[in-house]
């Protein structure tokens, strides 16, 4: 099975992907922080790890189009 469902391919196809930037605000603050740990759930399943840039932002070129999710991270807040 899990052979199956990785034969399909991992990313969706140029019509499909968008550029996408998302601010890191922890639950602690207010505002976007520089260096904050995120992980990123994207629309076709995959999963972004990291750190927020200066501007406590992240930006990804060719994300998958639709819905992003900021999920709780373990180290993070």
């Amino acid at each position: 099975m899990v052979a199956e469902a990785c034969a399909a391919a991992a990313r969706p196809d140029g019509a499909e992907i968008e550029a996408a930037t998302v601010l890191i605000v922890p639950s602690s603050g207010a505002q976007p922080t520089a260096g904050a740990p995120f992980a990123l759930l994207w629309a076709d399943g995959g999963l972004r790890l990291g750190s927020a840039d200066r501007r406590g932002g992240a930006h990804e070129a060719q994300a998958p189009k639709g819905p992003v999710e900021l999920l709780p991270f373990a180290g993070g807040d």
